[in-house]
């Protein structure tokens, strides 16, 4: 499994960090976590083809993490007849936005049997046999849904925790990690600080974890979480084109 990190900004872009977006790759398939950074551009840019994405998954609708996906859904429907994927979002409103998206700027109507909306709820959402993915309620933008998502392939598991409550109130955080072995934990870090994640980094079972989704003044933060000896496993930060192979 290789992990491509397109974007690791929070909300707001900046030189050299994109907004969220992550590449899977497994064989000679590709997968995306979110889509808010320039996806078509940074897939071209990375040489791949986007006629080898399988599926996007969403953590949830806020549009730091889909608006990439509208350029990519319109030039799969027009420039790049040969897309199939599958587009699994938290909400109806995503999938009604990105059909009224497309039909409107092309004119035509919007590939239903290539381009496939799946609005999913908890629990085991996608298995195309190279890729399983699980969702896991968080609680970070009610009323709408929000998830963190565990990926086992290649026979590997990693977490991605998608957006969490401010301050991880109401426990907000994906419990998987405290309780199984993850070979790979993506946490966001722009919701709270070190302070806050610390008590659950004590009790994490990852073997490495990387934070992405962070401010500028976050980056102290994860330079000090990552401080050699501190937790029994690596701590790093994300870079947008950084890769990584597990």
């Amino acid at each position: 499994m290789k992990i491509t990190f397109l974007g690791t900004s929070d909300g707001l872009p900046r030189p050299g960090h994109f907004r969220s977006s992550t590449m899977i790759e497994i064989e000679d398939r590709l997968y995306l976590i979110d889509g808010g950074a320039p996806v078509v551009d940074l897939i071209l840019a990375n040489g791949k083809r986007p006629e080898k994405l399988k599926a996007f998954f969403n953590t949830h609708p806020h549009t730091d993490h889909v608006d990439g996906i509208l350029s990519l859904i319109t030039l799969a429907g027009w420039t790049y007849p040969e897309t199939d994927f599958d587009l699994c979002v938290p909400d109806k409103c995503v999938t009604d936005a990105f059909v009224a998206y497309f039909e409107t700027l092309t004119g035509v109507k919007y590939p239903h049997d290539r381009l496939r909306s799946r609005v999913f709820t908890e629990g085991v959402i996608y298995d195309d046999g190279y890729l399983k993915v699980t969702a896991i309620p968080t609680k970070h933008c009610p009323p709408m849904h929000s998830y963190a998502f565990l990926l086992e392939g290649d026979g590997k598991r990693v977490v991605f925790s998608g957006d969490l409550s401010q301050f991880f109130r109401g426990n907000d955080f994906p419990q998987v990690v405290l309780e199984e072995d993850i070979d790979l934990f993506v946490c966001e870090m722009a919701h709270f600080g070190e302070e806050h994640i610390t008590p659950y980094l004590e009790k994490c079972r990852a073997r490495r974890v990387m934070f992405n989704h962070y401010q500028p003044q976050k980056e102290s933060h994860i330079e000090s979480l990552a401080t050699p000896g501190r937790f029994p496993f690596q701590i790093s930060m994300a870079h947008d084109g950084e890769s990584i192979e597990l």
